[in-house]
């Protein structure tokens, strides 16, 4: 292997390595944003006496649908990066194997529990129920 074959090799890697720290990454940022509107909204709910304005509902409901479609942007887009640079590494160095199927159940995963999360959300947002007295 030449040196060019070597930097090649070590760039490949790198870039696995980075792209998938990413979509962990942003799947981690996702739950902890998330549970921080969640907390935040529970907690703003139960401090009205009465109704909590129809605003805050709306408002909560669109941060977390926005935190939803920016996360699934990024995490598509990385683990997009990631199958191509673990293509390209099976190109260099076929010993490592062709890329398996299995590595699309990790980023589906996250998407499914981030839509469940998101959906759970806006059915049953905390500024919509009476607080209790």
């Amino acid at each position: 292997m030449s040196s060019q074959e070597d930097k090649e090799h070590d760039f490949v890697r790198a870039r696995i390595v980075q792209f998938g720290q990413r979509t962990y990454g942003w799947f981690k940022t996702f739950i902890q944003t998330y549970s921080a509107i969640v907390g935040g909204s529970v907690w703003l709910r139960l401090k009205f006496k009465e109704p909590a304005p129809i605003e805050y509902a709306h408002l909560s409901s669109a941060l977390v649908f926005l935190l939803f479609l920016i996360s699934l942007v990024i995490i598509i887009d990385s683990h997009i990066s990631w199958c191509g640079y673990r293509d390209r590494l099976y190109v260099l160095e076929p010993k490592v194997g062709p890329r398996k199927f299995k590595s699309l159940i990790t980023p589906t995963l996250m998407l499914f529990v981030m839509a469940v999360a998101t959906v759970g959300f806006v059915c049953f947002n905390p500024f919509e129920f009476v607080a209790p007295k």
